[in-house]
């Protein structure tokens, strides 16, 4: 960190498992330059901006690779990440095209060769239950071969009636290191989120400001119950190190990312004269985003007398591609003071609006170089 010209900071797996955060949104929220907040109902991706500039899509890395597309965006489990590096400014030297306020680069969980058993469960409020798994250790007698697997399992309501925030993830990876200067390390994850709506619309006559029927509750759900919301979340990968000698070496990394989510909600969008009726609309969104990125360079450390740098070449690829569909329409209006649900989407719940961005390219190729001295 002393020799990084940049503001920078790095959240360590101590102070992720010390404050016990639950999103990667969660753990950036102490952190300086940084803005991180999500909605009480959903938090269906990791929203965080630095310095001002918003960067929940061009900002968020896994493993220094993005996984974004134009309209998919991407939720990282923190308990599967070992650290999370914040770099505040532009940083096209070290990850191409992104937010000029800074990236954030979240560092998954690796194979160790010491053998690594944690269990742990959780219980909380609004009927919360959790578990957690974290395995990792040698294969075979020479450590040639390591292993871990991770896994997180939560049931859960939240501070809303009929909201959930479950989740299902596991990531099993695999290290061969056949000698001290090559290791070839295969990183998947795969999780599945539940969540609410985008936002639980409520008036502010009743809220804020005075409404003749009475005051509304906190926890109050004006949106329906039974609506599928959720993302899955799907991340093939590996990275490659070898250095050929004192000077030279060589690191590629590349990852498939596929991200399907379905959003669903009767949102409010007024209050009736009587002051309790609220009027809706139905809103359902779907997309489907695949990326692939890769990137690979060539690193020299080299030594000219009383100077000593770091020239670093290399070449950087990203694909990507979604299908997007919006539809929307009609729904029913709501008692904000006595709310019933049910109805579910269907063809006549929706208008037949459609739109879909099929599948086109999108490369960076970046060549870097760096010349610092001592």
């Amino acid at each position: 960190m002393l020799a990084t010209p940049q503001s920078l900071s790095v959240i360590g797996r101590d102070e992720l498992t010390d404050r016990n955060v639950q999103t990667t949104t969660e753990a950036l929220r102490y952190t300086p330059g940084v803005f991180a907040s999500t909605s009480a109902v959903s938090s269906r991706f990791d929203y965080f901006s630095l310095r001002g500039f918003d960067a929940t899509l061009n900002g968020a890395l896994l493993d220094g690779l993005r996984s974004t597309t134009a309209q998919s965006y991407v939720r990282y489990q923190p308990y599967g990440l070992e650290s999370i590096d914040v770099l505040r400014g532009p940083s096209g030297f070290l990850y191409g095209v992104g937010s000029p306020g800074g990236v954030v680069n979240g560092i998954s969980k690796h194979p160790t060769e010491q053998p690594l058993h944690e269990v742990g469960v959780q219980l909380g409020n609004h009927d919360r239950y959790q578990g957690q798994f974290d395995f990792s250790g040698p294969v075979n007698d020479d450590k040639t071969l390591l292993y871990r697997l991770v896994g997180v399992g939560r049931d859960s309501n939240t501070q809303f009636n009929n909201v959930p925030d479950d989740t299902a993830y596991i990531a099993p990876s695999l290290t061969w290191q056949p000698d001290g200067d090559t290791t070839l390390t295969l990183l998947t994850s795969f999780s599945r989120d539940k969540f609410g709506p985008p936002r639980n619309f409520t008036p502010i006559y009743g809220t804020l400001l005075s409404n003749p029927n009475g005051k509304l509750p906190r926890d109050v759900y004006l949106d329906n119950s039974g609506l599928d919301n959720h993302m899955n979340q799907t991340n093939i990968g590996y990275e490659f190190d070898h250095r050929f000698d004192d000077v030279w070496s060589f690191h590629s990394a590349s990852r498939y990312t596929y991200n399907d989510l379905l959003t669903q909600t009767w949102s409010g969008t007024r209050l009736a004269a009587d002051m309790r009726t609220l009027n809706r609309a139905a809103y359902q969104f779907a997309i489907k985003g695949k990326v692939w990125a890769t990137d690979n360079n060539v690193k020299a450390h080299w030594d000219a007398g009383s100077v000593t740098g770091t020239t670093v070449l290399g070449v950087g690829y990203r694909h990507t591609g979604e299908d997007y569909y919006l539809n929307y329409g009609a729904a029913p209006s709501v008692d904000i003071y006595r709310p019933t649900y049910g109805g579910s989407f269907s063809a006549a719940t929706l208008l037949p609006r459609l739109t879909k961005a099929p599948m086109k390219p999108a490369s960076i190729w970046v060549i870097r170089w760096r010349w610092p001295s001592a």
